[in-house]
């Protein structure tokens, strides 16, 4: 088994990131520029919800993450529970790409599973009326009555 520790592989794993960060850097320029104006004009950074006024099946995902990060996982599972599928498929990604140095495997078919059950997962919180109302700012949405 390799031992990815090594130094020559940690160089490695942060060469190519930063290699990957230097190829999207105007990607993320425009990506602040965007957030930093949607979250002053409307309040929240979400396309789906600024066109729609509706959250979308990723809404409190963000947060959820942001909450993981401070060990607070109950508050994470509160936003959005399928921090708990995309949190792990992110670090399959980082680790594969990063430490292992190989292309990760079925990646798309992998995302494409969890964000199939992240849709079903949404449907079931608007029918059970799990959908944090403090999600986006000014109650910008409201599900009529039948729901």
């Amino acid at each position: 088994m390799r031992n990815i520790w090594k130094t020559d592989n940690l160089k490695r794993a942060v060469v190519q990131l930063r290699q990957d960060i230097k190829s999207i850097r105007l990607a993320l320029a425009v990506l602040a520029i965007y957030m930093i104006i949607t979250h002053s004009v409307f309040g929240t950074v979400c396309p789906w919800a600024i066109l729609t006024h509706f959250p979308c099946p990723a809404c409190g995902l963000t947060r959820a993450g942001l909450c993981v990060a401070a060990l607070h996982f109950r508050d994470a599972f509160r936003w959005n529970a399928m921090i708990g599928l995309w949190l792990p498929y992110l670090l399959y990604l980082a680790v594969e790409r990063y430490v292992l140095a190989r292309k990760p495997r079925m990646a798309l078919a992998i995302a494409t599973v969890i964000g199939g059950v992240t849709c079903v997962y949404f449907g079931f919180r608007v029918w059970k009326g799990m959908i944090p109302q403090d999600i986006l700012p000014l109650r910008l949405y409201s599900f009529p009555t039948i729901w």
